[in-house]
């Protein structure tokens, strides 16, 4: 559903949908869609479906160093290796993160002094 409604305000038309295997990290799927289908652009749901792993990295730019790639919740669009090594290093520092257990708070300020004192 946020896919269909990225695409149709930016007038994208869906041709194909391919399932990728659920927390697969590799979108092995998707590459070879690219092959066989001669994709020029993806619609991705986040960056944090990037390969973090870094003998999948060198392969998957080089399959799709050439593909358009959209991340429709951080609303972001580009093209090519280092616009794809720059999110995937984004998504790696987010998996780095502590975790705040905010569920533990009673306020936003309560939350704050947290974050305050996590860094």
């Amino acid at each position: 559903m946020i896919m269909n409604q990225y695409s149709q305000s930016r007038g994208i038309n869906v041709d194909a949908v391919i399932p990728e295997p659920l927390f697969s990290k590799q979108l092995l799927t998707t590459r070879w869609s690219k092959e066989s289908k001669n994709l020029s652009s993806i619609i991705l749901c986040s960056i944090h479906q990037l390969p973090q792993d870094k003998s999948v990295i060198d392969s998957f730019l080089d399959d799709m160093h050439n593909v358009e790639v959209h991340f429709v919740l951080e609303n972001l669009c580009g093209i090519g290796r280092k616009f794809l090594l720059e999110k995937i290093y984004e998504s790696s520092v987010f998996l780095k993160s502590k975790v705040i257990p905010y569920r533990k708070t009673d306020s936003y300020k309560t939350l704050y002094y947290m974050m305050q004192n996590n860094k």
